[in-house]
């Protein structure tokens, strides 16, 4: 099976029960694809951590041009499962300006994923926590991506 592990910051010193838990799920015969919101901190001293670093995805670091282009084109393919998107995004967001700015962007960190996973012909997507990686993986699946 192909999975990807979805982390607000990966890898870093305090998960690495997570960076343990994917090496289990790879040994266990399954490829694991890592992608984080936010790139890692310089301050990685683990060299498994280090090499960790060179396995993960950064959304954020794609910039927000491919970020847009990946919600505009899947606007354009899949026009019933953005809107679907857009209405998980309006349910997950709290009441105000800022919450719905924030799940703006997990909206379009989720369009770049969508892409990226179908790419890479992902079959399961687990976000670590249940915080805005959650957000962006019920975002995902909205719009047709990975369960």
């Amino acid at each position: 099976m192909r999975l990807a592990y979805l982390c607000n910051l990966y890898p870093a010193v305090s998960h690495s029960f997570v960076r343990r838990e994917i090496e289990a799920v790879e040994r266990a015969g399954h490829e694991v694809h890592r992608f984080s919101v936010r790139p890692p901190r310089p301050d990685l001293r683990d060299p498994a951590d280090q090499r960790e670093v060179e396995r993960t995805e950064v959304v954020l670091a794609q910039g927000v041009f491919p970020l847009l282009l990946a919600a505009i084109v899947l606007a354009f393919s899949r026009p019933t499962r953005t809107l679907d998107a857009i209405a998980a995004t309006l349910r997950l967001s709290a009441p105000g300006l800022r919450q719905k700015m924030r799940h703006a962007a997990y909206w379009l960190e989720a369009a770049w994923l969508v892409r990226r996973f179908d790419r890479l012909r992902v079959e399961h997507l687990h976000a670590h926590f249940g915080t805005n990686p959650a957000a962006v993986a019920l975002i995902v699946h909205a719009w047709g991506g990975p369960p």
